[in-house]
């Protein structure tokens, strides 16, 4: 619910106060200035009726020079009920300068934001060499990113140049000190020798799933963008909101930190292969789910339209949408080549598998490293966990495999096994299988 508060000047009361009576809408009407006879009304709306009651009160030649719109926790006039009735399907949930206004409100100071942002991504760096998810989750309530990226979303929608290079500024320079911060961390803790000299990533979990970069990732930050635009356009607290959007970016930056910090190209590469295209397919999806919702440029009348406009300059939406689109459209195509190397990787790895002598293995995971060959011209690696029968061996299974992937790739395949050893009975059979 909202209170408007809204100026009318004398020349102007006769038709704004017939408007609202029309329209059954309550109203109370304050003290007015004695000097130009201009009164302050005060009126109760439901929130999807704010935007539709300002315009038809500018339509019925309404030029206010004051106008306030503030929350309400209860209201009880004769009419209200029938008016949140109404408008309940109709319009936006907010009006577009409340939205600004939510979205400006939302970006934290430039010390808390960026101090938060260290704090979180030493807490995920933590919880990835801990290969604890509790910890990992932790980092995720702190980060403050859903304010930059809300901005920078609505800025794009109403074409506001100062909206977009704040929002777009705070997420690239948040995530630029989240990564060195991590990487200092690392290097601090090896250090002190508190922390492995080592990094064993395809061994933490934690890590294993920051980098490499699959559709499922990226499914996280298209539903972390859809739903920060829905929420802020609908009055819907965004506190759990700014943690699925901290859920794709900080532990993918906290990655590429570790790998800097232990010298791992391949963990680094592909957890900011992962960080780029999450943080582009926020900020896309955002912008997309609040035009989806129907919020325009020309809504936002707070604007300069001569300084946003100018001839013979790109519109400001349209060069952050020329932006994003690249780094989505860049760091995506990165991310469907990994998916169909490990999809490859699989297909030829359960093709050797289905062999006679290899009946009494299972298949776990196949693990593909993310390609570097374009920087370091190395070798792929791909580690296939499978379980086997208790001290059973198998020497010529990696060589098979290896043979395998390089036929079907078309460059240089590194191969790892690891066995997984376990004993179970069957009442059919007395030999032991992992």
């Amino acid at each position: 619910m909202r209170l408007i508060y809204v100026s009318v000047p004398e020349r102007d009361q006769p038709d704004v106060f017939a408007y609202l009576e029309s329209e059954e809408i309550d109203y109370l009407v304050l003290p007015a200035d004695s000097e130009t006879d201009t009164v302050v009304i005060q009126i109760p709306l439901p929130t999807p009726a704010v935007e539709t009651v300002l315009e038809d009160l500018k339509a019925a030649g309404l030029e206010s020079e004051y106008t306030v719109v503030t929350s309400a926790e209860t209201v009880e006039t004769p009419n209200f009920e029938d008016i949140e009735d109404r408008y309940t399907d109709e319009g936006k949930d907010i009006a577009p300068a409340e939205l600004r206004s939510r979205a400006l409100e939302m970006d934290q100071r430039t010390v808390i934001y960026y101090i938060t942002t260290l704090l979180s991504v030493v807490v995920a760096a933590s919880g990835l060499l801990l290969d604890a998810p509790a910890v990992v989750v932790g980092s995720m309530v702190i980060a403050p990113q859903v304010g930059s990226a809300l901005k920078a979303s609505v800025g794009t929608v109403f074409d506001d140049r100062e909206m977009i290079v704040d929002g777009l500024r705070s997420q690239v320079l948040g995530l630029l000190l989240a990564i060195a911060g991590a990487a200092v961390f690392g290097l601090a803790i090896q250090w002190l020798g508190v922390g492995p000299t080592r990094l064993p990533s395809l061994a933490l979990e934690q890590i294993q799933l920051r980098v490499s970069p699959g559709i499922l990732s990226v499914i996280v930050a298209i539903a972390a963008g859809f739903a920060a635009a829905f929420s802020l356009a609908t009055a819907v607290p965004t506190a759990l909101v700014g943690v699925m959007i901290a859920a794709a970016l900080i532990p993918a930056a906290a990655a590429v930190g570790i790998g800097i910090a232990w010298g791992v190209p391949t963990v680094a590469v592909g957890a900011a292969v992962l960080l780029t295209v999450n943080m582009a397919a926020i900020n896309m999806t955002g912008i997309a789910g609040l035009w989806g919702l129907g919020y325009r440029p020309e809504d936002d009348t707070s604007q300069d339209t001569e300084r946003s406009r100018g001839v013979g300059l790109l519109r400001p939406a349209v060069a952050a949408l020329i932006i994003i689109s690249l780094l989505l459209a860049g760091s995506g195509y990165l991310t469907v080549q990994h998916v169909a190397f490990e999809r490859t990787a699989t297909d030829s790895v359960e093709e050797v598998l289905s062999q006679p002598e290899y009946d009494d293995l299972g298949l776990v995971a196949v693990k593909g490293q993310f390609s570097q060959t374009a920087v370091l011209d190395e070798p792929r690696k791909v580690t296939v966990v499978v379980k086997r029968p208790a001290d059973t061996e198998y020497p010529d299974l990696a060589q098979s495999l290896q043979g395998q992937l390089t036929a079907r790739m078309d460059h240089p395949i590194v191969v790892e096994v690891e066995f997984r050893d376990a004993t179970i009975a069957r009442p059919d059979r007395a030999e032991t299988f992992s």
